[in-house]
């Protein structure tokens, strides 16, 4: 996947659907912060928070910060063709501040916070992290974060459960024919008992039959 590369994937019909959708309930809350999550590896996370990211800036005038969060995993950087340094976990470790680790891109209205030089997050890290969010909400009409996985080991990263307490809007990717029904539900599990909680579930790669897809009904994969 190569946005530079004029793909269109953002404005498939599923993402414009997810754009109203997701839209209407940050108005709803007054919000402006969501955050794409999964219980395990390659579910789909990095795929629906870039296409989200750009069917925001190419159907409304709003400006759009993407963070990538996920310093287990880190796929943002290497979409946009840009260096991860200077990024999320240089600025929760005090090493830069916010404004120094925005990236401009090629595309008008979205700038991007890569994962940053990981060497692992200090312990205090965790009672900033909603200090550093709060900047972030300042510098975008809409934030969109991708997380590490919920239900894999991240010891020395960013807290995925308590992130999701601090976002407005947390959407699950599950994987079609792959992700397991107890995966789901742990994974809500553990955000609730972090004080957050699932805004909707995004299925990844799901079939679709050949004559919908002719009626515009694209697979997203």
């Amino acid at each position: 996947m190569n946005p530079t590369k004029d793909l269109k994937t953002y404005n498939f019909v599923e993402f414009n659907r997810m754009n109203k959708i997701i839209s209407k309930e940050i108005q709803k809350q007054n919000g402006k912060t969501i955050l794409f999550t999964s219980g395990g590896e390659a579910e789909g996370k990095t795929f629906m928070a870039v296409n989200l990211a750009l069917n925001f800036i190419e159907n409304t005038p709003q400006r759009v910060l993407l963070v990538d969060m996920n310093l287990r995993n880190p796929q943002i950087h290497k979409i946009f063709g840009m260096p991860k340094e200077n990024g999320v976990s240089d600025i929760i470790n005090d090493k830069i501040h916010y404004e120094d680790a925005l990236k401009t891109t090629d595309f008008p209205n979205l700038k991007i916070i890569t994962s940053g030089t990981y060497s692992g997050i200090v312990a205090q890290s965790f009672n900033d992290l909603r200090f550093v969010i709060e900047e972030l909400r300042q510098s975008a009409d809409i934030v969109i974060f991708e997380s590490s996985p919920i239900l894999v080991s991240n010891r020395g990263n960013i807290d995925h459960a308590i992130l999701s307490s601090l976002i407005d809007t947390v959407v699950l990717v599950v994987l079609a024919r792959r992700t397991r029904k107890m995966s789901v539900l742990k994974s809500n599990e553990l955000i609730n008992l972090a004080g957050g909680v699932i805004f909707g579930v995004v299925m990844n790669n799901k079939y679709v039959p050949q004559e919908k897809k002719k009626k515009g009904m694209l697979r997203v994969k």
